[in-house]
């Protein structure tokens, strides 16, 4: 790692819109109410078995409108998904949209897979609420996210979004970021391939640790001043990257945040930034500014 001392100040880096979430996952991250999970899968049809002929065909999608209460889907002791909203009784919905039609409500979503597994499209919903999920997931679930969707709860946990058309991956909300693991990744990881672009806004406070592992597309990160943190492996084998810019508000960046990332040659960070061990490849030249 080569080091190079600078005296100026980075300006922090210009944040692009895109489609919002927040959500959280008890089942992956107990104490985190902003944790995206979604799907790439494109079929918005369950298919089931035509008891009469044998034939598969598609159930039609069900919506419902989470602005008219808060919706709890689960699986039955029959293996069937039910779902319940409010104090209504539930109904056996196979294939279920949620949506809000755009609008915010505070109602929120439940959903519990069980072994056999739930799946839930999320269409143009816009959650907001102090509760300590938008969404809570547990068990085998599937979401399959559609439309524009904005998921926030919580007061100090900070949200993430989805990539939009153009590979951007936008970070918001406010507090720290999500540490993921090996065992319950980023909910994108699947999109690793697709995101070209990553943007944290300045409202977060860190990081996540893994939440960029192995994304080899991706070649520009964008920092906003105010974050604080970089947790470990953060980046770790984003072999396309060549862009970073860490504003001087991140005074600590931890193990192998940038491992592997070998098309990265230059870095400028806080003169009193605190480096853990293989932060950067050897290879990066690391210019230092006076905080």
């Amino acid at each position: 790692m080569k080091r190079n001392i600078l005296a100026r100040r980075a300006a922090s880096a210009a944040l692009a819109a895109c489609m919002m979430f927040s959500l959280s996952a008890p089942a992956l991250a107990a104490s985190t109410d902003a944790l995206l999970q979604q799907s790439t899968a494109a079929k918005s049809a369950v298919s089931v078995l035509d008891e009469e002929n044998g034939m598969m065909e598609e159930e039609p999608a069900y919506q419902m409108n989470l602005k008219y209460g808060s919706i709890t889907v689960y699986i039955g002791d029959d293996g069937k998904q039910y779902v319940q909203q409010g104090e209504n009784d539930p109904q056996k919905r196979g294939n279920l949209q949620i949506t809000t039609d755009g609008g915010r409500t505070d109602n929120t979503l439940t959903i519990e897979g069980g072994t056999t597994g739930a799946k839930v499209t999320l269409s143009n919903v816009n959650i907001e609420t102090t509760s300590d999920a938008a969404v809570s997931v547990s068990g085998n679930v599937e979401l399959v996210i559609e439309g524009k969707n904005i998921l926030q709860s919580g007061t100090d946990h900070a949200g993430v979004e989805k990539a939009d058309d153009n590979g951007t991956l936008t970070i918001s909300g406010t507090g720290r970021m999500t540490n993921f693991t090996k065992d319950a990744p980023a909910p994108w990881a699947d999109q690793a391939d697709q995101i070209t672009t990553v943007e944290v806004e300045g409202t977060v406070t860190s990081v996540g640790a893994t939440a960029f592992k192995d994304c080899t597309a991706l070649t520009t990160v964008n920092i906003a001043d105010g974050v604080e943190y970089i947790e470990a492996g953060a980046f770790n084998g984003c072999t396309a990257l060549t862009e970073v810019n860490i504003p001087l508000s991140v005074g600590y960046i931890k193990t192998g945040a940038f491992k592997g990332c070998t098309a990265l040659t230059s870095v400028t960070i806080r003169d009193d930034c605190r480096l853990d061990m293989n932060v950067f490849p050897d290879t990066v030249e690391v210019n230092y500014a006076e905080g």
